[in-house]
């Protein structure tokens, strides 16, 4: 009997332009998993970087330092990253033309703070046809919570 210990590379996702705007590790490891299966994903983060590169190790007991930081590198796997400035109009260009091209765009960022930057789905400064947005339900769309993350 031969047992195997390679994994066949899974490509159910190849082809697929995903967009990530996404922070500390529930939600980017959806990215993860689509660029596992063979996606193209993008994520985005501010100058500053995501704060899961410091405070996720910090919370989890992890060792990190400024160049290594092991849960912000397993929850953003096979992923390409950019830095914009969301709130100048350039950033926001930018940002734009990766949705135009994006399939997928995946976020746990505010619903009000997205509406800000012309990036919610109702949005009419949209130039852009929407992608999928993913999870749509988080931040909390109904009820009186509306608006606010999850916890």
């Amino acid at each position: 009997m031969h047992i195997s210990t390679r994994r066949k590379a899974c490509n159910h996702s190849k082809g697929l332009k995903v967009v990530d705007l996404t922070t500390f590790l529930a939600t980017p490891t959806t990215g993860r998993i689509l660029g596992e299966w063979g996606a193209d994903v993008i994520k985005v983060e501010a100058f500053k970087g995501d704060p899961c590169r410091v405070n996720q190790a910090v919370v989890f007991g992890m060792p990190s330092s400024d160049e290594e930081n092991l849960a912000f590198d397993v929850a953003n796997l096979h992923k390409r990253f950019v830095a914009l400035n969301l709130k100048t109009e350039k950033g926001l260009e930018v940002m734009m033309k990766l949705l135009a091209e994006a399939d997928v765009f995946i976020t746990n960022t505010r619903t009000k703070s997205l509406a800000k930057m012309g990036l919610d789905w109702e949005s009419p400064a949209r130039e852009v046809p929407a992608p999928d947005h993913g999870p749509r339900p988080w931040p909390r769309q109904e009820g009186p919570r509306k608006g606010r993350s999850w916890l």
